[in-house]
């Protein structure tokens, strides 16, 4: 995204102005000589490197109810059955992200993320489906 909005600003004669700390970052320079080949190159190596999609999945669990308590309850007991998955299917090693502490207020809503990634999320996503369905304040969005 930053690559597409950079370089259509650079294209229409807008500044534009990068805040990096690497100043010699391959990105800058696939921008400055518009080098998109290069830029999708790298970027799918870093994809397949990593498990991100095309190369594997990315699944979003949110919560939201518009009583916090209700969200940290569903949080805890849906993180334990994923964590209860994961220990016995250890041969799959699934990404498991999700933050406690740092809550999110919308439109009078609570909101918290689960973020599970790995090369089939079939079977764990199989194993919480009950959870899912029977619980209207999780919704889930795959990229």
């Amino acid at each position: 995204r930053i690559y597409i909005q950079a370089s259509y600003a650079i294209k229409n004669g807008v500044d534009v102005m990068i805040q990096t700390y690497m100043q010699q970052s391959p990105l800058l320079d696939d921008l400055l000589y518009w080098n998109y080949k290069s830029f999708l190159r790298r970027t799918l190596e870093e994809r397949k490197k990593y498990g991100y999609p095309p190369f594997g999945e990315l699944v979003y669990l949110w919560i939201r109810d518009i009583q916090k308590e209700k969200v940290k309850d569903i949080l805890a007991k849906l993180v334990n059955k994923l964590e209860i998955y994961r220990k016995e299917h250890p041969e799959e090693p699934i990404f498991l992200a999700y933050d406690r502490e740092i809550w999110e207020k919308r439109g009078g809503e609570w909101i918290q993320k689960i973020v599970l990634k790995w090369n089939d999320l079939t079977l764990i996503l199989n194993y919480i489906k009950t959870e899912i369905v029977k619980n209207r304040q999780i919704s889930m969005q795959k990229r």
